[in-house]
């Protein structure tokens, strides 16, 4: 299908090409460690889907295939949110069975539900975020094709009129947005069952069956805390490096500087995070192999930008992509 003149280039089904600006979204982690003083600690890592929500081509044959794509065999259709089809990767329920033997360690059966609660949950509230990316992407003008949920968390395959960057930040920053209803919503059912501490990264007594309720509402309310902070870094590919760099594209930036300069303020953001994950290993804490993941795979993302600008070639990525190169490219859509 060629793209017609005067018209915005947009993604296709399956494929994002270069004909087309996309904004991927969301990956959610969650990890749990066992403090020394015998409370829960409870931690959540979020990180924004890098490879654009599905397969992109770059001029020279390199071909990136990210989860979601149709030519993953690990991805299966479940349904449709919103008249928007859901995918799952098949290995999303290991992540909520090491959430039920994470809780289950410190708080035996009721740490068992509470993991399994948590788990789920954690994985709602990763598809809330993802469809406040796609619903924004559609008041903007663009559209969402799909959503992703795979073991680090989300990806959803969104485009918007190519080059316009407004619209761009808007579709990144409305997922992480919807952490804030989410964030008051726990809260308030937190102070409904007792509990007036606030949001804390500590539970109390996972042994208690009675303590369940006030346990779940507390650790929900500061995991949306947290992937509310941690999504806004402004590093590729978390949402807030997507704010970055169309933040630098709008102020005049080349595609090359822009994904440069990105790539600079990205590269320890994603380092600090896999420190994290080793300190956890080492530490004997729960959910560091996750949080390793997460550090290794935004810095694969920031190492594929940081190719391509080095060849100058950066306009050839989604994200940086200008409206003369898009112009170039449409008839490939």
């Amino acid at each position: 299908r060629r793209q017609e003149p005067g018209r915005p280039a947009r993604a296709t089904r399956g494929a994002l090409t270069m004909g087309s600006d996309a904004i991927g979204s969301g990956s959610n982690v969650h990890g749990f460690s066992h403090g020394a003083d015998g409370h829960a600690s409870v931690a959540a890592v979020s990180s924004s889907g890098g490879t654009t929500g599905g397969q992109y081509a770059v001029t020279g044959g390199t071909l990136l295939l990210s989860p979601g794509s149709e030519r993953d065999p690990w991805v299966g259709r479940v349904g449709s949110v919103l008249g928007i089809e859901l995918f799952v990767h098949y290995l999303l329920p290991a992540v909520i069975v090491l959430e039920i033997l994470n809780y289950s360690v410190a708080g035996g059966g009721a740490g068992a539900v509470l993991g399994l609660m948590i788990g789920l949950t954690l994985f709602a509230t990763v598809l809330v975020h993802e469809l406040g990316h796609a619903k924004m992407a559609s008041h903007v003008g663009g559209s969402c094709e799909k959503i992703t949920l795979w073991p680090l968390g989300g990806l959803a395959m969104c485009a918007t009129p190519t080059a316009d960057h407004g619209a761009a930040v808007k579709v990144a920053l409305a997922g992480p947005a919807t952490h804030l209803p989410l964030g008051l919503l726990f809260w308030l059912l937190q102070l409904s069952c007792g509990d007036l501490s606030g949001p804390s990264p500590y539970l109390h007594d996972l042994k208690d069956f009675d303590r369940l309720w006030c346990n779940y509402t507390s650790a929900v309310c500061w995991m949306n805390i947290q992937l509310l902070i941690f999504n806004m870094l402004p590093a590729y590919p978390l949402d807030g490096g997507r704010v970055l760099a169309s933040a630098l594209l709008f102020n005049g930036k080349s595609s090359n500087d822009a994904a440069r300069i990105t790539c600079f303020v990205a590269a320890p953001i994603g380092s600090a995070v896999l420190g994290v994950g080793i300190y956890q290993m080492l530490g004997s804490f729960s959910g560091g192999i996750l949080t390793i993941l997460v550090g290794a795979w935004m810095l694969m993302q920031v190492w594929t930008v940081w190719q391509l600008q080095a060849q100058g070639r950066a306009e050839h990525h989604p994200l940086f992509m200008t409206t003369t190169t898009a112009q170039g490219q449409a008839g490939n859509v």
